[in-house]
């Protein structure tokens, strides 16, 4: 997919892993690319693998040359919850916008329940996630792994520091080879974790910020 523009309310762009029934049980999703898109997202993620990740394998992916202008609760992810093997995961020169001031996603349980965007909460979406977990949508009985992620050439537009993490399930299932290469916040190259609002646990591994 190429040259779009994107307004979404849940998730802009999104590679999922989905059963195939009888005829393909075991598809992967595999070299794919989104190239030269422009993506406001209202609610969700908006450049993600997952939340279904029922498959095989998810490999050589690869979002390129691409603009978020907005974002609300996650800009670049992995959410994986079933039971792939996800390798080869490029995010290269995206750039990510960040206002001042965002409004915080609500879920709304009621018909009559009146959204409070509660302005100067400090609330600000992440830039960057690599998860593996049980989400809501989990089916498979076992979780998989991540290895060989690279966000690259990335450009956050704003005057915030957007957090980023990096969470591995437990020792069977980890996050392996993360690369942070030319990750620029404000016009400054990030060096440090800290610079970058990163955070791990003990289950990820050979993370590099270049």
């Amino acid at each position: 997919m190429e040259k779009s523009f994107l307004r979404t309310f849940d998730d802009g762009l999104v590679v999922k892993g989905l059963d195939g029934g009888v005829s393909s049980p075991q598809k992967p999703s595999a070299d794919l690319t989104f190239r030269e898109n422009v993506v406001w997202c209202d609610w969700g993620r908006a450049m993600e693998l997952g939340a279904e990740t029922r498959a095989p394998s998810f490999e050589r992916i690869r979002f390129e040359d691409s603009d978020i202008i907005r974002s609300t609760h996650i800009a670049m992810d992995i959410q994986h919850g079933d039971r792939a093997a996800i390798r080869d995961v490029v995010f290269e020169n995206i750039r990510a916008e960040f206002d001042d001031e965002i409004p915080t996603p609500v879920y709304q349980h009621s018909d009559e329940q009146e959204y409070d965007p509660q302005f100067g909460s400090g609330f600000c979406p992440s830039l960057a996630v690599v998860v593996i977990y049980r989400t809501p949508y989990s089916q498979d009985p076992e979780n998989g792994t991540v290895e060989g992620v690279l966000f690259k050439d990335i450009e956050v537009l704003g005057n915030r520091v957007p957090p980023s993490s990096l969470t591995g399930l437990d020792a069977g299932h980890g996050i392996k080879g993360v690369v942070f290469e030319n990750v620029r916040i404000g016009g400054k190259k990030v060096e440090t974790r800290e610079e970058m609002g990163l955070t791990t646990n003990g289950f990820v591994e050979g993370v590099e910020i270049r």
